[in-house]
């Protein structure tokens, strides 16, 4: 298990010794919240990228993009570092810290909006509670390295791949096979936000078949916030925005 997130670290090009520097994962998780001007049935999730927090969103103006436009959503960014992968309890934090709290004051809708590694973090959440949420926004997800998915493209793409031996899986691989067993039930409300320079777009350009065309954005960027603030006004002031 270590080793798989410490594949994700060397991507990042982030030091691996003792990987002291990983933050602690304290419960519950980290958070900032934003209310809506009046009572809303939906609230905004947003997981952040390896080098953030959930103080980014903030930082970045993604929260005041939403109350400029006048949006009625709640808004909550959650701390969910590298540190609860490690430890294999993201998943709970989401549950115990987010999810079931928003429900138990009467959300109907819940997204999860990942930026690169927070990305990473929502379709894992996707595959385990499949029915926790109404969908995803990514930008510039991780969803894999190209050595990871080289079988993937061996064989002519994600909807042409047949796995010899399921069993066997890398959990990169695994993740794969459930997005394709899944594709029609639980990806229809995913949306990928990403710059055409991305350091991540090989994984991202292989997802794509997987969902909507129209749910797909790319332009011209990198693997940063600067492209990603652009995205998120576009997806805002889209009339086919799902928020």
């Amino acid at each position: 298990m270590r080793m798989y997130y410490k594949l994700m670290l060397i991507l990042f090009n982030l030091p691996l010794v003792g990987c002291s520097f990983l933050p602690e994962s304290v419960i519950p998780l980290k958070s900032i919240s934003q209310p809506a001007p009046k009572p809303s049935d939906t609230l905004v999730v947003f997981l952040p990228g390896l080098a953030d927090d959930e103080q980014t969103f903030v930082k970045e103006k993604f929260f005041s993009a939403v109350s400029d436009r006048k949006k009625n959503i709640d808004l909550m960014a959650v701390h969910t570092h590298i540190g609860y992968l490690l430890d294999g309890t993201y998943a709970e934090r989401i549950k115990e810290d987010v999810i079931l709290p928003a429900r138990k004051k009467g959300y109907k809708k819940i997204w999860l909006v990942g930026v690169s590694l927070g990305g990473f973090i929502s379709v894992n959440y996707l595959r385990q509670q499949p029915d926790d949420v109404t969908g995803l926004i990514l930008f510039g997800p991780f969803l894999g390295q190209e050595g990871q998915l080289k079988e993937i493209k061996k064989q002519g793409g994600v909807l042409k791949w047949q796995p010899e031996d399921v069993e066997s899986l890398s959990k990169t691989l695994s993740l794969w096979y459930w997005f394709k067993q899944n594709q029609k039930k639980y990806l229809k409300n995913i949306y990928v936000n990403y710059g055409d320079k991305d350091k991540l777009a090989y994984g991202i350009k292989m997802f794509s078949p997987l969902i909507n065309k129209s749910h797909i954005t790319e332009i011209k960027g990198i693997h940063g916030w600067k492209t990603w603030r652009e995205l998120w006004h576009m997806l805002l002031d889209s009339k086919t925005s799902p928020l």
